[in-house]
């Protein structure tokens, strides 16, 4: 139908005045591939804008062989202008009535050596992605929901498009740790003693048992001055870009979260206000509540406060509707990446006094290696009383 298309466009010139047709395509890589003497194969039909070369490579051909039918009536005209260089004339045109493009396109074969076809639908592009999405993002999703506690609701709150962009945006060999971040997989002392019995106590302030939660809200006077300073260097990143009043609801959130105790409620700074532009904030603060400010710190960001933000931005000029877009998705990214960097700084001053890096703990941590095994030689001789002059 493209060439019926063209030929009732071009009708109206007369022969000497026929212009040069061109087609155009805003992929270059398929353009090179479709020119490309390599047959198509698996391998090709697997990458992305497959559906594009092969459309190409129909038309090149399609548009040959209608030349190729015109020029075997004059074979003078072949010898002096060869096929493949010839321009497409309006008399090949004419010969293409439209029940004859029509038997063309019947005929054809379809435009994939390799069709996936879903849910009545015939998939183009990037085949890769979409059959890995349809094997495992369902289980995926279902693990995740599990692991935290949540809803579908919950899950579909969450700016996860954003959060995709900014992990690969990351140094890949940050990745594995964020990774595991986000998925409370990070090697802390609760998960030790869950799988090799070990005590499952901070080993910072040596109260409470560790999880990942814990590593944000450790009471310890050290941990707590770390937390500070890390979180003075995340709020820094972002204030440049983010507007006060997200800004504030944001710190207060975090705050309040990592201070408080669990059974207290955490309210956004502006709740109560009827303005219609703080609602928009308090909504943002209360969905991100009800998914946890804790999986606000392994980048778990509501995509509710993209509206707050197009909301209360102030630019220097007026933007249009998709810069607007533009700037309101890398502003969230920013935010992701920057907690993220908070997370990681907490987990490194963890690591370093895990393994006896900061001499105030490798003191501490020597004492209790020690008590601990006086303890057990007490627990010892009172299981055994005669094990003490043995070993004098």
């Amino acid at each position: 139908m493209v060439l019926y298309i063209i030929y009732r466009a071009e009708s109206a010139h007369p022969p000497a005045a026929f212009p040069i047709i061109t087609l155009q395509c805003h992929s270059k890589k398929a353009l090179k591939e479709a020119f490309c003497a390599t047959p198509l194969g698996v391998t090709t039909a697997t990458q992305k804008e497959y559906d594009l070369i092969l459309d190409i490579r129909f038309i090149h051909n399609l548009l040959r062989s209608t030349v190729q039918s015109c020029y075997t009536q004059t074979p003078a005209l072949t010898q002096k202008h060869p096929v493949k260089e010839s321009p497409l004339s309006l008399a090949s045109l004419e010969s293409l009535t439209l029940e004859k493009l029509q038997a063309m396109e019947d005929s054809s074969p379809l435009s994939h050596v390799i069709s996936v076809i879903h849910k009545g639908t015939v998939v183009t592009g990037d085949i890769r992605s979409v059959v890995s999405d349809l094997e495992y993002l369902e289980p995926l999703r279902t693990k995740i929901m599990k692991d935290n506690n949540w809803t579908p609701a919950h899950f579909d709150l969450i700016a996860w498009a954003e959060y995709h962009a900014a992990f690969k945006k990351i140094p890949r060999s940050h990745q594995i740790s964020i990774a595991k971040l986000s998925h409370q997989l990070w090697n802390t002392n609760c998960q030790n003693s869950k799988y090799y019995g070990q005590p499952a106590e901070c080993p910072i302030c040596t109260k409470t048992i560790e999880t990942v939660g814990h590593i944000f809200q450790c009471p310890h006077q050290e941990a707590i001055a770390n937390q500070k300073e890390a979180f003075q260097t995340m709020v820094t990143s972002i204030q440049k870009s983010t507007p006060s009043l997200v800004l504030e609801a944001l710190v207060s959130g975090l705050t309040q979260w990592s201070t408080l105790s669990q059974s207290t409620t955490i309210r956004s700074p502006k709740v109560g206000s009827r303005l219609p532009s703080l609602q928009i904030i308090n909504t943002a603060f209360d969905a991100q509540t009800s998914i946890g400010w804790e999986a606000f710190h392994r980048g778990h960001v509501t995509h509710l406060w993209k509206a707050a933000y197009q909301q209360h931005l102030r630019p220097q000029k007026p933007l249009t509707s998709s810069q607007l877009t533009f700037a309101t998705e890398k502003w969230i990214k920013l935010v992701i990446t920057s907690v993220w960097i908070y997370s990681k700084k907490l987990w490194k001053f963890r690591n370093q006094v895990t393994h006896g890096k900061m001499e105030t703990f490798t003191i501490s941590k020597a004492m209790r290696l020690l008590h601990d095994e006086v303890r057990a030689l007490y627990e010892q001789f009172n299981n055994d009383p005669f094990m003490l002059p043995q070993t004098r």
